[in-house]
């Protein structure tokens, strides 16, 4: 389910900004790049993002789940979501 479906021709199709350095599996966006996402979550981590801000995060590694919800069109999803989950993970250290 979260291992990553995309390849080269529709990898440009999943474009968002806050979405650089994750792939898409079935269903959920799938981290597979550091280096791409400047995430602070480790590879393999998975979730979902809404159409009106809701946020959720799913790392068996760290055995983490997070739910962030908010139902706000324009709600700044490319700002808020990296920095929530950068957030989030710094408390972890």
């Amino acid at each position: 389910m979260r291992a990553d479906h995309l390849t080269d021709r529709t990898r440009g199709d999943y474009n968002w900004s806050h979405h650089t350095g994750y792939g898409y599996g079935l269903g959920v966006r799938t981290h597979i790049s550091k280096a791409g996402s400047g995430s602070m979550s480790p590879l393999g981590e998975f979730g979902w993002s809404g159409v009106a801000g809701t946020f959720a995060i799913i790392d068996p590694e760290s055995q983490l789940t997070v739910m962030y919800a908010q139902h706000l069109v324009n709600s700044q999803e490319p700002y808020v979501h990296p920095r929530l989950k950068n957030i989030i993970y710094s408390c972890l250290s």
